[in-house]
């Protein structure tokens, strides 16, 4: 069993990456249209859960909320069994979610297009804030023509 302390971390750890991703997927939408296409008819809800925590992510109509507390019947359930080992996974690559699945980090329920569709759109944010990042600095740091040996 959990002590109390690490039971508070992963219901922190857990709250914090969903609302996070509900924050960066907001944020993104209304400036890239990329993925503003990709979630436009996508309907779906997840249920993230690590111990007692349990908090909703629903696309539906262009757009994205979340909510506390379970859901009636989510499309996908992702049981984070180390949410900071979740967490850091999904900083480093969330395009790679299925080395969490194989590392068994976390636990899944539903159909898993939902989970990779899940790591697609998380993709997209990144790709967003790393092209973000290149306009802000090219022109600090040009790219330098080589002009031979």
């Amino acid at each position: 069993m959990k002590s109390i302390g690490i039971r508070i971390v992963d219901a922190v750890v857990l709250h914090l990456s969903v609302i996070g991703s509900w924050a960066i997927i907001e944020i993104v939408r209304r400036r890239y249209g990329r993925l503003q296409r990709a979630i436009q008819s996508f309907e779906a809800t997840y249920q993230f859960t690590a111990g007692s925590a349990v908090r909703s992510l629903t696309f539906s109509k262009g757009h994205v909320e979340t909510k506390y507390g379970p859901v009636t019947s989510p499309d996908y359930e992702l049981i984070l069994l180390d949410p900071l080992a979740v967490a850091r996974q999904i900083a480093i690559n969330p395009n790679d979610i299925f080395k969490l699945m194989v590392e068994n980090k976390i636990e899944q329920r539903g159909n898993n297009y939902f989970l990779f569709r899940y790591g697609y759109l998380l993709g997209l944010s990144r790709r967003y804030f790393e092209d973000l990042l290149t306009a802000i600095t090219a022109p600090i740091f040009p790219k330098r023509k080589h002009n031979g040996p």
